[in-house]
């Protein structure tokens, strides 16, 4: 589940050509982001640098351009493409440290580069921020499950959840959370809610397969795997040749 950021407008200044030409090359850059022209956006944002327009925007552009774009299928190369967006990130942070898209974008980017301290420090930042949003909270549990504090993410998550109880990712991650402390009959009722949410998810339906073998119900477990492979997850069938021939 990744982040999505909801920037404002670029507002515009009267006056010379030039300042005029200052917000052009931010709401350049952005559109050429939802074109996926990741070249022609980050020429735009550096050229906003230039002119001095809204660092604190320009940078965030800059390290979506960094996020957004992965030209090699590898994953070293996408860790390290967060990794170089952290230090975009710590200079839109300096340029405006009262916008709370900087702090989302860096959490997000030490989250995909495995410092999960520096993304909880990030996140528990973005919730003090934005207190209402369970977004902020449900990638702050995401951040603890990820650094093995899964009763923190189970608190965190529940949160979250008390925001918006339609958010099937919620629901889902506090089940892991809860599979791992071995908490099964709490994440298979997770895993129902996530399920009633969203019954596409192929993950979901492995996972409480996975929790019903740990409750010795082969039964349900095989229904499960069953459903999984139906909706064509691989990882299925050989979960079900193991478990229910």
């Amino acid at each position: 589940m990744r982040l999505f950021i909801l920037l404002l407008a670029a507002s515009i200044t009267f006056g010379c050509a030039k300042e005029k030409e200052r917000p052009n090359h931010l709401r350049q850059g952005y559109r050429m982001l939802d074109k996926n022209q990741f070249k022609e956006a980050e020429d735009a944002f550096q050229k906003a640098l230039e002119y001095g327009y809204d660092y604190n925007r320009a940078y965030i552009g800059l390290s979506l351009v960094k996020t957004r774009s992965f030209p090699e299928d590898s994953a070293a190369f996408y860790i390290q493409n967060f990794k170089d967006a952290i230090p975009i990130l710590d200079k839109a942070i300096e340029a405006d440290p009262k916008n709370p898209y900087g702090y989302a974008l860096r959490g997000e980017s030490k989250l995909y580069s495995y410092d999960y301290q520096g993304a909880i420090r990030d996140y528990e930042k973005l919730v003090t921020m934005a207190p209402t949003n369970p977004g902020s909270f449900f990638f702050l549990g995401k951040a603890k499950f990820e650094s093995g504090d899964f009763q923190g993410a189970i608190n965190t998550l529940s949160y979250a959840i008390g925001l918006d109880s339609a958010l099937s990712q919620s629901f889902y991650l506090r089940a892991q959370a809860n599979d791992s402390l071995g908490n099964y009959n709490e994440a298979i009722s997770d895993y129902n809610f996530s399920t009633r949410l969203d019954s596409g998810n192929t993950d979901v339906f492995i996972n409480r397969g996975k929790t019903y073998l740990q409750l010795n119900a082969v039964e349900n477990a095989c229904s499960n795997f069953s459903t999984a492979k139906q909706l064509g997850a691989e990882s299925a069938n050989q979960l079900w040749q193991e478990h229910c021939k």
